[in-house]
């Protein structure tokens, strides 16, 4: 009974958030997509797709269940998230083009603090490729004022001054194990012209 419950919850949120954000998203069939001058992806699978200035957002289920979001070439000064996107009216942390890896995941994690997320936990920071620049990658984990347990994975470099980022987001509770390959599909697919 408690299972279907939650099976009942999730599909509800699948569906709020699907039916808010319906007109601004498109289907998007597996292809290699150029996300910015600097870098390119292989999608793997179908994906709605939303674009939001210098970042996108691909998901199949709906953002509130998985998520990835491509930040392509953020630029010092600009904000991670749209003031639309964000639920707090404080200010939103801006990037800032001489960030080392630690101050990346602490702009995520203020970021996300504005967004209505209760609690964030960021670990595992290390050197990782994006593409054949030399970048960072990082776990963490996160709960929303909704209540759902949310996992992810980012995996960026600052190239030029600009912030490049993939951000795989979703529902702990069976989204995250059932994406987390494509998502790792995808950033293994990063090429990167520099």
């Amino acid at each position: 009974m408690r299972r279907s419950r939650m099976t009942a919850r999730l599909a509800a949120l699948a569906l709020s958030a699907v039916l808010a954000g319906c007109s601004n998203y498109a289907l998007l069939q597996p292809a290699r997509i150029q996300l910015s001058a600097v870098h390119s992806v292989d999608s793997a699978i179908t994906w709605n797709r939303s674009n939001r200035g210098t970042s996108e957002v691909w998901t199949v289920d709906g953002p509130l269940l998985q998520s990835i979001r491509f930040v392509n070439g953020l630029r010092d000064g600009e904000t991670l998230f749209s003031a639309a996107e964000v639920k707090n009216t404080g200010a939103l942390p801006r990037f800032g083009k001489d960030m080392d890896p630690f101050e990346v995941v602490e702009f995520l994690r203020s970021t996300l603090a504005l967004s209505g997320v209760i609690n964030v936990r960021a670990d595992g920071l290390r050197p990782a490729p994006f593409g054949d620049l030399d970048g960072f990658r990082f776990e963490f984990a996160l709960v929303p004022e909704n209540g759902l347990r949310l996992r992810g994975f980012a995996v960026g470099a600052v190239h030029e001054e600009r912030l490049y980022m993939i951000v795989f987001t979703a529902a702990a509770l069976h989204y995250y194990d059932a994406y987390k390959d494509v998502a790792e599909r995808i950033v293994a697919s990063v090429e990167t012209r520099t």
